[in-house]
């Protein structure tokens, strides 16, 4: 692998020195951000290591033996470095490479014993690269191209890990476009202007996202703005994704995967979790009610009772003691955007556990979305397009949605919806 093609597979992910030797550390610095590739530098003492464990990590250039490790049994030193770079990296991290800067096998060998049977104490998955320093280096200077050839082999090991790097290349690139975008939009090199017109720019899609005329002092200004820059941001990504022309997976022998794994892929995409968010009210807001009277006191015309509405939705009573309600604002977007707004509209269902689905009736009347990771279970919403609540804005002011649901779901519950309301019976004689 060429020296440009490992900037462009490591760049602009985070690279991690650590070595107590400030001569030998600076030579394989020099050489990174020579080729672009940013450095984070620590000695390895722990009272200079970060304040708080660092994500992004995809390199980490490691010299095993640490000032203090001179003496001391491989053991000892593989669990001192263990510890370390549990400070160092988070173990919410991901994958990234270890260079173990060593001429020490018997180091290296208890290291690698380590790091399989450590479990979460040490940042996984990890991949270990072992290279003498000395065979790296020539009159204090670093010889650049071993480094490269020996991360290019190991890289051309690790396709996964390769895409992996390349995605979040791809996001933290089109992140600058989105921003490049934005400031450009100012006429005028003076701060004073910049400050001025870009604060105009960004009220004015901060508006428009909201749907509604945002106050000068509205707390809701600054999260608008970047949900409206979010958007800009997946177009810049669509945009990156279409012009890669390289391949880096293959399908695996085996393609299942379990349930649980399903669900929060599927969470992942389809909703977002508004735990310590202030969502407002929204289409695709979803709510979990407390129970059957919570429910009441928003579907105000309900006058069956519980076991009666539950039959609109199961084909069998049997199991579903416990069940949670939910409410769905699917309000259409664009009476949001353009503040056409009187009344949300929430159609109501359940949160189905997985055991359940099939007990959940087969009708063209109700809508089960893809299996979800939901308040600890794995489940479906199901929700029956004859239960739908018309509620005032201010009966919702103190009860915060748990979740929203994305566009490509919503419109498609939206669209179901409309389909059912809007069907024709056809008069015929039998």
């Amino acid at each position: 692998m060429t020296e440009s093609q490992v900037k462009k597979e490591v760049s602009p992910c985070k690279v991690m020195v650590i070595d107590d030797k400030e001569d030998e550390a600076s030579a394989l610095i020099r050489a990174l951000s020579e080729r672009d590739i940013p450095v984070l530098y620590f000695k390895g003492r722990e009272k200079e290591l970060p304040r708080n464990p660092l994500t992004g990590i995809r390199v980490v250039f490691l010299d095993m033996k640490l000032e203090g490790m001179e003496r001391q049994e491989p053991e000892t030193i593989a669990s001192s470095l263990m510890q370390l770079l549990k400070k160092a990296i988070s173990n919410v991290n991901g994958p990234y490479l270890i260079f173990a800067w060593t001429k020490h096998e018997d180091v290296l060998k208890v290291f690698q014993e380590q790091l399989g049977t450590r479990g979460l104490d040490v940042p996984k998955p990890c991949f270990l690269v072992n290279m003498e320093k000395t065979a790296c280096m020539s009159d204090g200077k670093l010889d650049y191209a071993t480094v490269s050839n020996q991360l290019g082999e190991k890289l051309g090991e690790l396709p996964l890990f390769k895409f992996l790097t390349k995605w979040e290349r791809t996001v933290a690139d089109s992140q600058s476009e989105v921003i490049s975008l934005v400031s450009s939009m100012v006429e005028g090199g003076d701060v004073a202007t910049w400050k001025d017109e870009l604060g105009k720019i960004l009220y004015q899609i901060a508006d428009a996202q909201s749907g509604r005329a945002l106050e000068e002092k509205d707390e809701t200004i600054s999260h608008s703005a970047m949900k409206a820059l979010d958007s800009i941001l997946r177009d810049c990504i669509e945009k990156r994704v279409s012009l890669i022309d390289e391949e880096f997976l293959e399908r695996p022998a085996n393609v299942e995967i379990n349930d649980d794994i399903k669900a929060t892929i599927n969470t992942r995409i389809n909703l977002r979790d508004l735990q310590t968010a202030n969502a407002g009210t929204a289409p695709g807001n979803l709510y979990i009610l407390r129970d059957f009277e919570h429910l009441r006191e928003y579907l105000d015309y309900l006058s069956e009772d519980i076991d009666s509405f539950k039959k609109g939705y199961f084909n069998s009573m049997d199991g579903l003691e416990g069940l949670k309600f939910c409410m769905l604002e699917i309000t259409p977007i664009c009476d949001y955007a353009c503040r056409k707004w009187r009344a949300s509209r929430l159609l109501v269902g359940f949160l189905v556990p997985a055991a359940l689905e099939k007990k959940i009736k087969d009708a063209d009347f109700l809508y089960t979305t893809p299996l979800f990771s939901l308040e600890g279970h794995t489940c479906y919403l199901v929700f029956n397009f004859y239960y739908m609540a018309l509620v005032q804005f201010n009966k919702l002011n103190d009860f915060a949605p748990r979740y929203q649901v994305r566009i490509d779901l919503l419109s498609d519950i939206q669209s179901k919806f409309s389909a059912h309301i809007s069907r024709r019976g056809v008069v015929k004689l039998e």
